[in-house]
């Protein structure tokens, strides 16, 4: 599909994603208390730190190799099923002595429930890998779209109903199982059960490498999360989850839709002996003309996001938010920045990154949580900061770039920042001297700042406007 195309399924996916998830959120957070949620964040954290030791990348692989034998195809698919039934049974082992550590018998019934969910990889694994190389993000987006809405609106039934923690965890099992079914059936000709153990070694080198850089982050980002529980308690974690969940909602929906497509296009290009300077200039575009103003908008209207959406008991939420919005501005700025070292094949070189990364930032957050939640947010900036000085240089020669290049996006994105932020600012000093209902001022704060986020793109004559425009035309057409 070309690249176009390809960002309007996965944009209109993302969006639909993202509405009803925030819905989703909107409705958890109304029916279930702080220490609910703490306790299904401590499972979550516990299921994320597990499964580093699955995090090989295996469907990056099928995407990077230039030729797919069948031989390599059943040694990739072996060790992936071999590390997802494993997963499966460190998460239910896990949930027997989770009670034991947390001295909480919920964590435990959580991580039961959650401990089927990798066994879908068994049969959605080739599909999804395929389309991705094949540039079928129509497929992708329709997968990644089933997954969201389901999980969001199963969310919703079943905290209405009084499920609580243990209904989070069946809309996450249901969720994926629907998507691995639906994966099954649109991609027959890719599923396959066939196993095998010849290339295990070229497949396990690309696996052992990325898991030394995935397992370090999702070991500092998991076990930060544990740590904080333990700290400062369950509840807390739940207050601290609202934030980084709401920030991460915004920043996953855009990154998703605009890093597999990219991955998947520089892949080709590489394997055509291309350079990646073009596409990479053109995915910091779009990833900071749309992320910058969006997390900069969050970090203004968060206070009264969280009172008027969420409720009062939620509000020590507010600032960590704002904080970790900000963390994400300047993460933003070095996108792509893993998946630039899987198509480069240089893993190792990574790993040595990631190392001095994780060890600076999960000491300063470990610090940090001593000092409340406010200090814990800002160490998350601290960490995109030296994650910015580490990967810089490495980027601009994987890329063909160099800096000069990144000043007149970033100019262009700063002032996007500018014409969405300053509306929410306005209005809400407004409504404060004039009474006006909270939801009104943020409906008021919403509207305005994307109203002249549009104009801004207008007026620069911004390149996201090629993305936006053709596909509105089309719509204005066939409706007419």
């Amino acid at each position: 599909m070309a690249v176009k195309r390809s960002l309007g399924w996965m944009g209109a996916s993302q969006l639909i994603s993202f509405t009803l998830q925030f819905a989703a959120s909107i409705v958890v957070a109304r029916l279930l208390t702080p220490y609910e949620l703490g306790v299904y964040a401590i499972a979550v954290a516990t299921v994320g730190a597990l499964a580093t030791f699955q995090a090989l990348g295996l469907g990056n692989l099928i995407i990077r190799e230039k030729e797919l034998s069948r031989d390599l195809v059943a040694s990739i698919y072996t060790v992936n099923s071999l590390l997802a039934v494993g997963l499966a049974s460190a998460i239910a082992l896990a949930g027997v002595g989770g009670s034991w550590w947390f001295h909480d018998n919920h964590v435990r019934d959580v991580l039961l429930v959650m401990a089927p969910a990798p066994l879908c990889a068994l049969v959605d694994f080739l599909p999804a890998s395929n389309f991705e190389r094949e540039g079928n993000f129509r497929v992708v987006a329709i997968g990644n779209g089933i997954r969201s809405v389901s999980y969001a609106l199963l969310t919703i039934l079943l905290a209405t109903l009084g499920f609580k923690f243990i209904g989070l965890a069946l809309a996450q099992d249901l969720s994926v199982l629907f998507t691995a079914i639906y994966f099954s059936l649109v991609g027959r000709r890719f599923l396959s059960f066939r196993l095998g153990l010849s290339h295990w070694r070229p497949t396990l080198s690309y696996g052992l490498q990325l898991l030394t850089v995935t397992g370090l982050t999702s070991l500092f980002q998991r076990g930060s999360d544990i740590v904080l529980g333990r700290v400062l308690g369950i509840a807390s974690l739940g207050v601290y989850n609202r934030a980084s969940s709401l920030n991460a909602m915004i920043l996953d929906r855009v990154r998703i839709a605009i890093e597999r497509i990219t991955f998947s296009h520089m892949a080709a290009r590489l394997r055509n002996n291309e350079s990646l300077q073009r596409s990479y200039l053109y995915t910091v575009e779009l990833m900071t003309s749309v992320l910058w103003p969006a997390l900069a908008g969050l970090a203004v209207v968060s206070p009264i996001l969280i009172r008027t959406l969420f409720g009062s008991r939620w509000q020590g939420a507010a600032t960590p938010l704002s904080i970790l919005a900000t963390a994400s501005i300047v993460q933003v700025s070095i996108s792509l920045s893993w998946e630039l070292f899987i198509l480069r094949g240089e893993l190792k070189r990574q790993s040595k990154i990631e190392l001095v990364r994780t060890i600076i930032g999960f000491t300063v957050f470990v610090i940090a949580c001593r000092f409340g939640l406010v200090a814990a947010a800002c160490a998350r900036v601290l960490d995109s900061l030296v994650a910015n000085w580490l990967y810089r240089k490495e980027i601009e020669r994987m890329t063909d770039t160099h800096f000069a290049q990144y000043v007149p996006i970033y100019g262009r994105s700063l002032l996007l920042v500018l014409f969405a932020a300053a509306p929410a600012l306005v209005v809400q000093a407004i409504a404060e001297r004039a009474s006006i209902a909270p939801l009104a001022s943020l409906a008021i704060s919403t509207l305005a700042g994307a109203a002249t986020w549009a104009l801004g793109l207008v007026l620069l004559k911004h390149p996201l406007l090629d993305e936006v425009l053709p596909p509105l035309r089309r719509l204005c057409a066939r409706a007419a």
